[in-house]
């Protein structure tokens, strides 16, 4: 409704949307159990953002879900068959691009407006941290992961469709 909003999860897993005051909104159901949740724009031009629930589904798979603010889903997508959990994740500034960092050491790197995987680095490193970074305005952004012993930094330079 393009008013401001908290958006957490919990224990129970589903997405929770509250007013600025604290005060109880509603609950949403992603279709998975939500141990992290991102907020942004899935296009830089959309008027409205869009709330990221990632986490594992009833078959066992690690998931994220693309939902608008009542709730409804945009996209859903499988990042792993086996269940893992999200340890870290951030959107790209200026860009449809969101990094998710795998307690097992995957990153992925999803196109937040097709709902696509449009990279991924395998044992990169344990439960991995990741960010973003800009060099120059025009530049696209550094994808930085970090971990206790390494430090690694990877430039996307152009999306592909798996």
């Amino acid at each position: 409704d393009g008013k401001q909003r908290v958006v957490t999860t919990s224990a129970i897993g589903k997405v929770h949307v509250f007013d600025p005051d604290g005060s109880y909104r509603k609950d949403l159901d992603p279709g998975l159990y939500a141990n992290m949740v991102r907020v942004g724009r899935s296009a830089p031009d959309d008027p409205l953002e869009t709330i990221f629930a990632m986490g594992s589904t009833p078959a066992g798979t690690t998931s994220i879900t693309a939902l608008t603010g009542d709730g409804t889903r945009k996209w859903s997508l499988v990042l792993t068959a086996d269940r893992t959990s999200i340890y870290s994740s951030m959107p790209a500034p200026g860009k449809s691009w969101l990094a998710i960092g795998t307690q097992s050491g995957q990153v992925f790197v999803v196109n937040t407006e097709r709902g696509a995987v449009i990279a991924t680095l395998d044992g990169e490193t344990s439960a991995p941290e990741v960010t973003w970074t800009k060099a120059t305005q025009d530049s696209n952004p550094l994808l930085v992961i970090g971990s206790r012993s390494k430090l690694s930094a990877f430039r996307i330079t152009q999306e592909n469709s798996k």
